[in-house]
């Protein structure tokens, strides 16, 4: 409670500052509304919230699956450390986009989507969920089915948008944090390959305690990394 009155006071702050420009995040969520009505505060400490846990959080627990999958496949390590540092587009793409989906996929930080049904379910012969039944989607299995072999090519353009399930896929409801997140994996993956030379060392799954339908690097992962030594 304490951190979420001090993020309300911090909000306050921008709202009320004349020399914020005119294109950010905090006026585009007090302009913003379906109704035609702007948001009020409580709506907009919650956005923020979503999207500040969304695009970090989730992404602290991808970047270390990135690093093993990238020690094991070096060929693509090579392809991303020759990509530029600037980007065009969060979502043009690139070797670096393609290696941050196929990382999605064989291993999301979040293997299920958790609603509560607005009306009865009916799941045929396994019964029926009432309204107000908590419930979670599964994705790993529809993911791992696609393919055990790892292939970033996979993820052309068309694909992506038929079947990438991440952040909620294309589907209305998809998280708000997807684009930060996609552009500090990238930027994590551009930097990574193209500085160093780095090597997961032993790395040992367990099961995530706090997202028990996914698994983590058993007391963090260890990496040997040297300074890349430019001519």
């Amino acid at each position: 409670m304490a951190a979420r009155r001090e993020l309300v006071v911090i909000l306050r702050k921008l709202m009320d500052n004349p020399n914020l420009e005119k294109q950010n995040i905090i006026r585009d969520l007090a302009q913003a509304s379906e109704e035609g009505e702007a948001l009020n505060l409580d709506e907009m400490v919650d956005t923020v919230v979503t999207l500040l846990m969304a695009g970090k959080v989730t992404t602290a627990d991808a970047l270390p699956e990135m690093v093993v999958q990238l020690s094991e496949h070096r060929d693509w390590a090579e392809r991303i450390a020759e990509e530029p540092l600037e980007f065009n587009s969060i979502e043009e793409d690139s070797a670096t986009l393609r290696v941050v989906r196929e990382c999605l996929r064989i291993r999301p930080p979040v293997g299920a989507y958790r609603r509560v049904s607005q009306e009865p379910i009916d799941l045929g012969e396994h019964g029926r969920l009432p309204a107000g039944t908590p419930f979670a989607v599964l994705i790993g299995p529809a993911l791992k089915n696609m393919s055990e072999e790892y292939n970033p090519d996979r993820w052309t353009p068309e694909v992506t948008r038929s079947d990438f399930l991440a952040f909620g896929g294309s589907q209305p409801h998809a998280c708000i944090g997807r684009h930060l997140a996609l552009l500090e994996l990238q930027v994590f993956a551009r930097v990574l390959c193209r500085e160093y030379d780095f090597e997961a060392v032993q790395p040992e799954l367990e099961v995530n305690k706090k997202y028990l339908l996914s698994k983590t690097y058993k007391d963090g992962l260890r990496v040997k990394i040297t300074k890349r030594v430019t001519s």
